[in-house]
């Protein structure tokens, strides 16, 4: 099957939400692993001051999975990419490669990848490009998959993830 082209937003800074740039997921997902950010997430996980590394993760740009967006808005969503990105939080150095595992053999998984704090995962889902019905394929997620460390708060299709590495991003091209 082919890889999933469709466009998502990027943005340099969180706090400049009406200055989207467009890519293919696939080159957003090159970066994730080929490490265009690599020193600034490794500088993140390092850091053993929390308001510091809450202001170094909040100094990298950002992506909208859910789409091609004019702003950082979920009025300024212009066409769905029928990907939901899922963001599992504070899991257990124990847990995570079975959490990893878990998420990567559901046939609905496009991409899994580590969070910039080392300690979570983002999950990009397959769903219906349908932008009135992304929630409600969001809730049908969060229980489909039934995980404790779930963030329940990301569920608006303008919700957007700071950028990450992670050379071992696993992507299901098939989903």
């Amino acid at each position: 099957m082919a890889k999933i082209q469709n466009t998502v937003t990027y943005f340099p800074h969180l706090l400049n939400p009406d200055t989207p740039e467009h890519f293919s997921v696939h080159h957003v997902l090159e970066w994730v692993r080929g490490g265009r950010f690599q020193q600034q997430v490794e500088a993140i996980r390092a850091e053993p001051d929390p308001g510091e590394r809450k202001r170094l993760k909040e100094a990298l740009p950002l992506v909208c999975f859910s789409g091609k967006f004019s702003k950082r808005a979920n009025a300024g969503l212009l066409e769905h990419s029928g990907l939901l990105c899922l963001d599992l939080d504070k899991i257990p150095e124990g847990e995570r490669d079975a959490e990893r595992a878990k998420l990567q053999a559901l046939p609905c998984t496009y991409a899994v990848f580590c969070s910039p704090s080392g300690n979570g995962l983002k999950v990009l889902a397959r769903i219906p490009a349908d932008k009135d019905r992304h929630r409600e394929h969001f809730r049908a997620m969060l229980e489909h998959i039934g995980s404790p460390y779930m963030d329940k708060s990301t569920g608006d299709p303008a919700r957007a993830c700071f950028v990450c590495w992670d050379p071992d991003l696993y992507v299901n091209d098939g989903a």
